[in-house]
């Protein structure tokens, strides 16, 4: 974010505290670790931010806080359960029976040429999804690839 020369950005750390740091133009900068989720650390951070500095948008840089603490602070990387669901949504045409909360995730996969479509619980796409994660992190996934990537499969 950038409001009147100031970016402000975060880096998740640990139970839900955020390092947030507002660096303006002429180099110097304004770091704290807050918990975004509280809205009342948010007005701390803003009102130390603006302590001294005349000129700075208070609003401005309150919304943007409020933006990130909606929309979430990620870590730099993503942990092999959100890895795994991607690779799946991006080479797997996924799918579910009927039924809402007790119908069954599938997969359709390329597999030497042609298609096939398993049960996301099923040994053939773990296996599939292994595979693809070797091939692109060039290692092996945990003991259970595709468990917890189930419950998030559309």
């Amino acid at each position: 974010m950038n409001t009147a020369g100031i970016t402000i950005t975060c880096r998740a750390g640990r139970d839900g505290i955020v390092a947030v740091t507002a660096a303006f133009p002429e180099g110097t900068s304004h770091t704290d670790k807050i918990d975004m989720a509280d809205a009342k650390a948010r007005a701390r951070f803003v009102r130390a931010l603006c302590k001294d500095r005349a000129g700075i948008d208070k609003a401005a840089v309150a919304a943007e806080l409020e933006k990130i603490a909606t929309e979430g602070v990620t870590r730099g990387r993503p942990n092999q359960a959100d890895a795994l669901v991607a690779l799946a949504k991006g080479k797997a045409a996924l799918f579910h029976t009927p039924g809402g909360h007790d119908s069954e995730g599938y997969a359709t996969v390329a597999v030497n040429g042609h298609l096939e479509t398993w049960p996301v619980n099923s040994k053939g796409f773990k296996r599939w999804l292994s595979r693809l994660y070797w091939q692109e992190a060039q290692k092996a996934p945990g003991s259970e690839p595709g468990k917890p990537e189930a419950a998030h499969v559309p």
